[in-house]
């Protein structure tokens, strides 16, 4: 924000179209230099080029121009973006400013330029670039990342002075790029950085031929150099979507973001002026604003509700606590997550066998009463099959879930992140409960383990990730973001019991109806409807509200996860917003569920009566010092989601449990039948020690390195050779 004020206040004393003009005649815009600065207009939520043949940027257009136009009429379209009728405006897509400003501190525009690249020095408003390719979190666990710093890029130079200043001289320096792979050439314990083409007929460094990459395979690496090209360089953005430590080259060029992130807290400079403590402050200060942590909410001002006295809730503020600061709180999920997956074999330590396999099939009555929820698969040339149903497939009677379930395993073994040996029996249930209790005794009916997308934390069910079908992170500002509690669901109900316990058997409300009808209450405090009408069997008041995207839902400050069926499926996507959750507290669970804490990552509600969730909100809208902690803790929940819940990391998780499932597996004790394979993992997430398991029989084996062994293609040509 500070920034963009001060890129305006040249211009606060306002210009008109004379100056515009000026501006645009002396730059020669949709002229000489018109394939990188225009005059646009809207009309009628089109971007038109009034000074160009036809109103159009068909000839002499940069890539950029057409790429910024098609994404500023999808926001208008969309309702994000609005942009007056007919204001003129300047638009430069070059790799350089255009608003240099003379020695008198005064500069040719007497206009503001609206620019993509820019001098720290020049007067140029910027605006972001829009990436052409997808921009989505990579995350490789930290453990396996190779220890050496990783650039591959096109030999384009800008020859920056040292330390991005012009104080030195004005002579051309080396070439940073070619200077670094020259480096790696000299150390490549230490460096691996290369050049796409040959430059050594010019003085570039020695070179030998190698393919680009994908940003995932990138992230297989520790350290990722941040080096300017013809200009800033543009691949920064998709450096720091990783979760390596980027080390950036201090130049003077600058994109729109550059003000808000600091060296030793953002990034690691490379430039004379490094200096020794930054890897230490790097460390410690990573991410939050702030050294302290979080104090507990603070209680409400005494004001109760209006409405019925038996709505009022009787929560009281969470333990004294602080909220872990962004790394400290990722650290502690990757050993939880790790935790998890070894207390859920525990029970399996002595090993077991086909015949234990084929016993809970037939407790289960997989792939017959049954199958349309359980079912026993075997992989056989990369490919997922059903060896008890009719040709194999499973192609009747079978959950929605298991296709997608196929399609996504499948997908992993042939990207090379997935390796799952042939033969070996598996049992998965897509069911919305668990199907291993355990007795009273401590037993139970599932000798074999049993891998389910949920269940209750008190069964004995292996959770596994489920792949969601689209899963991106959400950012919504947090001053423009409603401060009510959010919920849009079907009206399905699995009448948990309070605080996610089993003391008591008796249905309490459903939850959903509950929030429903206190949002009819209460509606200064909850936007919270179902998308079906349940008033006839006792439900709350009716609306008829469409369903919402998660960009919709982001627009709040507090969005509620409440149980449906079973756990709240959503989570997920709410937890990759920047909004706070709100999280019912039940048995019910997905795999990465312990690995995410109450007033860490979610404010927890139906703890102590139906209606606590009440005063929580309450707390939060009205003592201010709670807006900090609910950012905090929305930081915590959006990295965790950004780190975990990507399908890299899913993946890397499956080849953890088969690895563990094949090591415990025993196959037929009369030497016939299905037989078991070896596989191997190595390389846990942050905070976990090293697992590695293998088992062999007759079967085929394979290994995987987990995500960091995928590559994704290589990155598309264009914009990114620049910078």
């Amino acid at each position: 924000m500070e920034s963009l004020e001060e890129a305006f206040q040249p211009y606060a004393q306002g210009f008109g179209l004379e100056e515009l003009e000026a501006t645009a005649s002396h730059f020669k815009a949709d002229a000489q230099n018109g394939h990188v600065l225009t005059w646009i207009e809207v009309h009628n939520k089109t971007i038109t080029f009034p000074r160009r043949k036809n109103q159009e940027c068909v000839e002499n257009c940069d890539a950029w121009i057409p790429l910024l136009k098609d994404r500023l009429e999808r926001g208008m379209r969309e309702g994000r973006l609005s942009i007056p009728e007919g204001v003129p405006f300047l638009l430069n897509v070059d790799d350089y400013s255009q608003c240099h400003v003379e020695g008198d501190g005064s500069s040719k525009c007497t206009a503001p330029i609206f620019s993509i690249f820019k001098s720290v020095f020049d007067r140029d408003v910027l605006i972001p670039n829009f990436k052409p390719e997808v921009f989505e979190p990579v995350f490789s666990p930290w453990q396996s990342k190779k220890e050496v710093a990783f650039f591959r890029g096109a030999p384009i130079c800008s020859w920056p002075p040292l330390n991005g200043t012009y104080s030195e001289t004005n002579a051309q320096v080396n070439c940073s790029r070619w200077v670094m792979a020259q480096l790696s050439w000299g150390h490549p314990e230490l460096l691996n950085a290369t050049l796409t083409e040959n430059v050594t007929q010019y003085g570039g460094p020695l070179f030998v031929d190698m393919p680009r990459v994908s940003h995932q395979e990138a992230a297989e690496y520790k350290y990722l150099l941040a080096v300017d090209g013809s200009t800033a360089a543009y691949r920064l953005a998709f450096l720091m979507a990783t979760n390596s430590v980027v080390l950036k080259q201090v130049t003077d060029k600058i994109e729109w973001y550059y003000g808000a992130v600091h060296r030793c807290e953002h990034y690691l400079p490379l430039s004379r002026a490094v200096k020794a403590h930054c890897i230490a402050f790097w460390v410690h200060a990573f991410v939050l604003p702030t050294g302290r942590g979080c104090r507990h909410l603070s209680a409400s001002p005494a004001r109760t509700p209006a409405k019925p006295a038996s709505r009022r809730a009787a929560v009281r503020a969470p333990a004294s606590r602080s909220v872990r600061r962004v790394a400290d709180s990722l650290a502690a999920s990757g050993q939880a997550l790790m935790e998890g997956l070894e207390a859920d074999f525990k029970p399996y330590e002595q090993g077991f066998g086909l015949e234990e396999v084929e016993a809970t099939a037939a407790f289960l009555q997989a792939d017959g009463e049954l199958g349309h929820v359980h079912t026993w698969i075997e992989v056989h040339n990369q490919t997922v099959t059903y060896p008890r149903r009719k040709n194999r497939e499973c192609s009747e009677n079978c959950d929605s879930w298991f296709y997608l379930l196929k399609d996504s395993l499948e997908r992993g073994m042939r990207t090379g992140r997935l390796s799952i040996p042939e033969g070996v029996p598996f049992l998965f249930n897509v069911n919305d409960a668990s199907w291993c209790p355990v007795e009273g005794d401590g037993s139970s009916k599932c000798t074999a383990p049993l891998f389910s997308i949920f269940k209750s934390k008190y069964d004995r069910d292996i959770p596994i990730p489920n792949f969601k079908p689209v899963f991106e992170p959400i950012f919504h500002p947090w001053e423009s973001k409603k401060e009510v509690a959010f919920f849009r669901g079907a009206p399905i109900c699995s009448w948990p019991p309070l605080n996610g316990s089993h003391s008591s058997n008796v249905k309490v409300n459903c939850s959903r109806w509950v929030v429903a009808q206190l949002s009819w209450d209460y509606p200064e405090m909850f936007n919270a409807t179902l998308t079906d009408n349940v008033t006839q069997y006792g439900g709350p008041r009716h609306v008829d509200m469409p369903r919402v995207s998660h960009q919709e839902a982001a627009e709040y400050k507090y969005v509620l996860a409440v149980d449906g069926a079973t756990a709240a499926y959503r989570l997920a996507f709410l937890m990759a917003t920047n909004s706070v959750v709100l999280k019912q507290v039940t048995d019910k669970m997905e795999w990465y569920y312990r690995a995410i804490h109450p007033c860490e990552h979610y404010l927890p509600f139906w703890v102590h009566n139906q209606t606590d969730v009440l005063q929580l909100v309450q707390q939060l809208q009205r003592n201010p010092a709670n807006d900090l902690i609910a950012q905090h803790i929305a930081a915590n929940s959006q990295a965790f989601a950004l780190a975990y819940l990507s399908d890299e990391y899913a993946y890397w998780y499956w080849q953890l449990a088969i690895d563990k499932y094949v090591a415990l597996y025993r196959g037929p004790r009369s030497g016939s039948g299905s037989s078991g394979g070896s596989s191997s993992s190595s390389g846990p997430p942050d905070g976990g020690g090293s697992t590695s398991s293998t088992s062999s029989g007759g079967g085929g084996g394979g290994s995987s390195g987990g995500p960091a062994d995928a590559g994704t293609g290589a990155l598309p040509p264009g914009p990114s050779d620049a910078g």
